[in-house]
């Protein structure tokens, strides 16, 4: 099946003085970042309660399992998937509160960890999706200072802010599943997400309660490349949508898919998915 060619694709929806302040972090490091010093989050979570199996999970005799779902846009668009491929799965409940434009980077706009807190009491989870960073591509501003992103104070900021997440969800009885961010097109904006899932990674490594899963490879051609159109259960059909960032139908359904079998192969849930959909080479 041969696609029409996509007309005039905007690459990324980001603005000059961000892609300036990537390329400061090329050409110079934080310039504070070796006389600052700022307290880990981890020197605070050993009052946390850590699961004793948080990688395994059960699904409840009398009720639902529910599994809060968080993020930015592409959260959104994950959740569209995960609907469809959860479908056939009646005790798993699905609570959306992902929002455009939000992320780890802006609480001035969003303040996730404070809302999260309000979810965790209001839907007691017991397994929190976190899908979001395609927003996070800005400095952070700590102490005054703004932190480009990729430099020392930038990545302990965004680390402490993952690991916030983490420990509130811990804390409330929910293991976390922390999705990293798929191949982007622009290879400036690709290499940004790189660093973003880099450090998220990093920041949960140590967690007995999250954990990180990498999709680069999930919507990427056979040489592991963007690819705005793929063969999706045999039919060619696209994946991404012109901006090079976000998901399309066929997409979500692919990554939804990836998803719900991890959500059996890593908690060891008795789910699978009802519409398996998958990118063949």
């Amino acid at each position: 099946m041969k696609l029409p060619l996509l007309s005039k694709i905007l690459v990324i929806p980001l603005s000059v003085v961000t892609v300036i302040s990537f390329y400061s972090v090329v050409v110079a490091d934080d310039s504070t970042s070796t006389t600052t010093t700022v307290a880990t989050s981890t020197s605070t979570t050993s009052a946390v309660p850590t699961l004793l199996s948080s990688r395994k999970l059960t699904l409840p005799e009398t009720g639902k399992f529910t599994i809060l779902e968080i993020g930015d846009s592409l959260g959104i668009d994950l959740e569209m998937g995960m609907a469809t491929e959860l479908a056939n799965n009646p005790k798993i409940r699905l609570a959306n509160r992902s929002l455009v434009s939000s992320g780890l980077t802006s609480p001035a706009f969003y303040d996730w960890p404070a809302h999260l807190q309000g979810f965790l009491n209001q839907f007691h989870p017991k397994l929190v999706t976190v899908f979001f960073g395609a927003n996070d591509t800005h400095s952070i501003t700590v102490d005054g200072v703004s932190r480009p992103i990729g430099s020392p104070g930038w990545k302990k900021a965004y680390s402490d802010r993952v690991q916030k997440i983490d420990a509130e969800a811990n804390s409330a009885g929910a293991a976390v599943l922390w999705i990293g961010l798929p191949v982007m097109f622009s290879p400036i904006y690709a290499s940004m997400t790189r660093v973003i899932n880099a450090t998220v990674e990093s920041a949960l490594a140590k967690s007995t309660n999250a954990t990180y899963l990498n999709t680069q490879s999930v919507l990427a051609n056979s040489a592991g490349k963007f690819a705005f159109a793929q063969k999706v259960n045999g039919v060619t059909q696209y994946i991404r949508a012109n901006d090079g960032i976000h998901i399309n139908t066929a997409g979500h359904l692919v990554l939804a898919t990836y998803v719900v079998k991890k959500l059996n192969a890593i908690y060891g849930l008795p789910v699978t998915p009802a519409q398996p959909t998958t990118i063949s080479y």
